[in-house]
C-alpha cells in the first residue's frame, strides 16, 4: 500500500484520498492508511477547502505560457479521479457544464483546465482536427492548441490541418 500511494500521488497528485481509492480499489479507509504510513513521503495542500496530497518532492506548478493537450475520453487525465470538478473550474467560472466524465468526449485541456473538446478526421493526406472551445481563448493559448495538434499529426506521421469549430 506504501508504494501504491506514493507512485499514484506522486504522479498524478495532487488528489485526494477518494481519488486514490477510486483509482487502486483499495477501500476507503485503507487508502487513509496507505496516506498515513506515506507520512513525509507526501504533502498537504488546501484547494477550495479541500485536502488533496502530493508528493514532497513534487515542484508547484507555474505556468508561464500555455500548455495545452488533446486528450482523449478516457484518458488517465480524467478517470484517474473519483473527483473531476477540479478540471472543470473554468467553464464553471464562464457558465458552462463542465464536461468531466469519461464518456463526454476528447477534452481540450489548457493549463490543466478542461476548455472545450476536439474531434478529429483522417483524410487521404492529413488528420483534421477540429478544437471547440467553450471559453474565451487568449491568443497564446490558441497557439498552444495549434502547437498540440502538429504534435498529434506528426505522431500519426501526417500533416496536421487545423479547423475550429
Amino acid at each position: 500500500m506504501l508504494e501504491l500511494a506514493r507512485l499514484y500521488f506522486g504522479t498524478r497528485g495532487p488528489a485526494t484520498i477518494d481519488d486514490f481509492a477510486w483509482w487502486s480499489g483499495l477501500t476507503k479507509s485503507d487508502s487513509k492508511r496507505a496516506v498515513d504510513i506515506a507520512g513525509g513521503d507526501l504533502e498537504s495542500r488546501s484547494i477550495d477547502g479541500r485536502s488533496y496530497w502530493v508528493g514532497a518532492s513534487a515542484p508547484r506548478k507555474r505556468f508561464f505560457a500555455p500548455l495545452a493537450h488533446l486528450l482523449p475520453n478516457y484518458d488517465e487525465y480524467i478517470v484517474g479521479f473519483k473527483d473531476r470538478s477540479a478540471f472543470g473550474v473554468r467553464l464553471r467560472a464562464a457558465g458552462k457544464k463542465p464536461m468531466t466524465t469519461a464518456l463526454a468526449g476528447h477534452a481540450l485541456v489548457v493549463n490543466g483546465q478542461i476548455v472545450g473538446g476536439w474531434m478529429r478526421r483522417l483524410t487521404s493526406r492529413a488528420v483534421v482536427l477540429e478544437p471547440q472551445s467553450l471559453v474565451r481563448l487568449t491568443k497564446p493559448e490558441r497557439g498552444a492548441i495549434e502547437s498540440a495538434a502538429q504534435r498529434f499529426g506528426a505522431f500519426l506521421g501526417a500533416p496536421a490541418e487545423i479547423r475550429w469549430r
